[in-house]
């Protein structure tokens, strides 16, 4: 589970070809956006509508940002907290769970009114929206053999794609595992989020790595997942690896 909002601990994304890199931040949301033109009002009204919606909706209900396990809410509140509801009950973790992730698609389809391809990076969590495969490179801390060795592309995602990262050993979230990154890659960004918290959960030691990633089939929604523990990582799904670099 992760605080409501969080700092960002590394940014390791390179502007593709033909897209615009800039930031946007309202207090401790701080979001790395691409796309084809500068689109910084936008992103901001988004983000800004996101967070309002969020706030106003926990402020009438305090347990939904407490819950470590599924929380249902009601089909009249807003869509945000429906998302971050139903990824959560779907992998047995709270709504908090999603929220890196939610924000980032809430922000990253908005975008998708003016640019036909957007990326929104959120503390590690991705939405992306891009009509070719995308190169993205493995951060696991600093500790990690895998950090910055590990390249890897996920699908084409015209239609929207979540890439989400969760550790027990690297930023502020609650995670009850030792996993040094699980990065789950799904449809949307939400269950993509909530996905690697409830795997990086399941993770204790370097010797559950292979048992993990044996399990990700099961879960059919997952398109892709890495895992990286100690000296082990595994993949599966749609996640091409592109070798280890130097």
């Amino acid at each position: 589970m992760r605080k409501l909002y969080q700092e960002r601990f590394y940014r390791n994304l390179a502007a593709p070809a033909g897209l615009v890199p800039f930031e946007v931040q309202i207090k401790e949301s701080n979001l790395l956006v691409f796309a084809e033109s500068r689109l910084e009002m936008l992103a901001y009204q988004a983000l800004a509508e996101a967070r309002r919606r969020l706030e106003r909706y926990i402020e009438r209900d305090g347990q939904f940002a407490r819950a470590l396990s599924s929380y249902a809410v009601s089909l009249s509140t807003p869509g945000i907290v429906r998302d971050m509801a139903q990824a959560g009950a779907d992998w047995g973790v709270g709504p908090i769970g999603a929220v890196a992730g939610a924000i980032a698609e809430h922000v990253g389809r908005a975008l998708l009114s003016e640019s036909r391809s957007v990326i929104v990076e959120n503390g590690g969590d991705i939405f992306l929206a891009l009509a070719r495969r995308t190169t993205l490179r493995l951060y696991a801390g600093e500790d990690s053999p895998f950090t910055d060795r590990i390249v890897f592309e996920v699908p084409e995602s015209p239609e929207g794609l979540g890439v989400c990262t969760s550790s027990g050993r690297v930023g502020p979230s609650l995670s009850f595992g030792t996993a040094d990154a699980v990065v789950a890659v799904a449809k949307s960004a939400s269950y993509a989020d909530a996905a690697a918290t409830a795997i990086a959960n399941r993770v204790h030691s370097p010797e559950d790595v292979a048992g993990v990633v044996a399990q990700a089939p099961r879960d059919s929604r997952l398109d892709g997942l890495i895992v990286a523990a100690g000296d082990r990582i595994g993949f599966w799904g749609d996640v091409q690896i592109r070798g280890q670099e130097d």
